[in-house]
């Protein structure tokens, strides 16, 4: 039986999580020599492996096990009336199947030492208690998120509750600059009659078992996906209670991860135009790349008014738009002057020299991405953890966000200007320097996030596997 430390890589079924934490276990395998087992629902896992043709594997190291939600042939929200009984269903069905696997995997000489499991799954820490194993929740957003939802659950609740009517309300964590209403997650401002709001109660949970797991010689333990120079102020607010590894931005890896499985490992199918030629063709730094992640939907109203801002701006653009977005007004984003398509693999886009902005629904792995390559955003952020993202995407000041008229609408107009202060004028020279300040910025950031790839973040990786395993020799000799 093997001695290296093995991991359990638990992950919610959407690509938002997906994403991180398939890159985690790369980094755990590839810089730290663990072994990882990888695993999310059955039905995403047969995406992954269905649009992807060669999932990483690293000699061995790194294995694909998926469990099942009761739910193989794939689950979307709304297919049951009663959303509390996924979260319940979920639970029971889950927890069994991941129980079985890590059975499986014992047996098999492979013994599971840690069980890693994104905010979503904090089910798979009662697995992890079931068999005497570790866990340690992934964080796959910002610190800032995390910072806002500790503070949240102790003692923080009243205050948020009282003002969420306020988008501009004044919200002060301790350590973190001032933040308003409308930076904060947006499942600390819905109500309880919301759909969205039953996200809230896996969260409570992690709290709750991070709290009930602390002692006077350790601190629980989360890994962030950030990097600790991005967010210093919100690894500081809660480092008297949670010791924070900044093991991130994961999208650093995407790019190496790409070459080696020549496609980028993802849920959804890429388009078969080939939107790279196209790129091949446009004039570097003039393309805007427009694109709302996974899950988040754009209404027709707002595509069409979107379709007029970048008319006017006589700007090519390469949309990323889904099938579960069609309908009968497509057409009102016509091909002559850019391209639609359903899918991309979006790092290889951003990497491109032709793209010269993002305008994105500001998710956190679509901002730490545009951050690594160097593009500066536009920020239309809906829900979840994208108001606090556009809100650090400011405070770094690589990007501006779109104002929402009284409808909820990014108007042309708006879009426009946010195009032209992130881009400058159309037809302004591409020099250096006539660069925006917001471009300027974008490129230092890349550059300041190469040179912790070349290390620091290898070293931070490094310090999780050793740290864990020391924790492990001080808590047999407390037994």
């Amino acid at each position: 039986m093997e001695k290296r430390p093995h991991f359990l890589i638990v992950s919610f079924y959407i690509q938002s999580h997906v994403t991180p934490s398939l890159l985690l276990a790369n980094r755990l395998v590839r810089w730290a020599g663990a072994r990882a087992t990888f695993s999310t629902t059955v039905s995403s896992h047969r995406c992954i492996f269905s649009t992807t043709t060669n999932p990483l594997s690293f000699g061995g190291l790194l294995s694909h096990i998926p469990y099942s939600d009761g739910f193989d042939d794939g689950y979307h929200p709304g297919m049951i009336a009663d959303s509390d009984y996924y979260d319940t269903h979920l639970k029971l069905i889950a927890s069994k199947s991941l129980s079985s696997i890590v059975g499986d995997l014992a047996a098999a000489g492979r013994p599971v030492t840690c069980i890693i499991y994104t905010c979503f799954s904090t089910w798979a820490a009662a697995v992890a208690r079931h068999h005497c194993i570790p866990s340690v929740p992934f964080w796959i957003q910002p610190a800032t998120t995390f910072a806002a939802f500790w503070h949240y659950f102790h003692g923080y609740d009243s205050l948020i509750n009282a003002n969420v009517g306020d988008p501009f309300f004044p919200v002060a964590f301790p350590s973190i600059p001032r933040l308003h209403v409308r930076d904060l997650p947006s499942l600390l401002t819905v109500t309880s009659d919301d759909p969205a709001a039953i996200h809230l109660h896996p969260l409570l949970d992690m709290c709750a078992d991070m709290d009930s797991g602390r002692s006077s010689e350790l601190k629980p333990k989360v890994l962030a996906n950030t990097w600790s120079e991005l967010e210093p102020e919100a690894i500081a607010s809660v480092a008297n209670k949670v010791e924070v590894f900044a093991i991130g931005p994961l999208p650093m890896e995407a790019a190496a991860a790409m070459a080696i499985a020549g496609s980028e490992v993802s849920i959804f199918k890429e388009d078969e135009k080939d939107y790279m030629a196209w790129l091949d063709e446009q004039p570097e730094g003039s393309v805007v790349y427009i694109s709302f992640g996974s899950y988040c939907k754009i209404t027709k109203e707002q595509a069409e008014e979107m379709a007029k801002g970048l008319r006017e701006s006589q700007r090519p653009y390469l949309l990323v738009l889904r099938k579960d977005n069609r309908w009968d007004g497509r057409q009102s984003m016509p091909e002559r002057e850019g391209m639609v398509v359903e899918w991309c693999a979006q790092s290889k886009v951003l990497a491109h020299r032709a793209v010269g902005c993002f305008v994105t629904h500001c998710g956190w792995n679509s901002a730490t991405e545009s951050l690594a390559h160097g593009v500066p955003m536009v920020g239309l952020p809906q829900w979840m953890d994208q108001g606090t993202n556009m809100w650090l995407v400011e405070e770094w000041g690589v990007g501006v966000r779109a104002e929402v008229s009284e409808e909820g609408i990014v108007r042309a107009a708006e879009l426009r200007r946010c195009l032209e202060r992130v881009m400058g004028p159309q037809g302004s020279s591409s020099d250096i320097e006539s660069d925006s300040e917001i471009k300027r910025m974008a490129r230092v950031w890349k550059e300041r996030l190469q040179q912790a790839a070349d290390g620091a973040m290898t070293k931070r990786i490094k310090g999780f596997v050793e740290e864990f395993a020391l924790q492990e020799k001080v808590k047999l000799k407390l037994i």
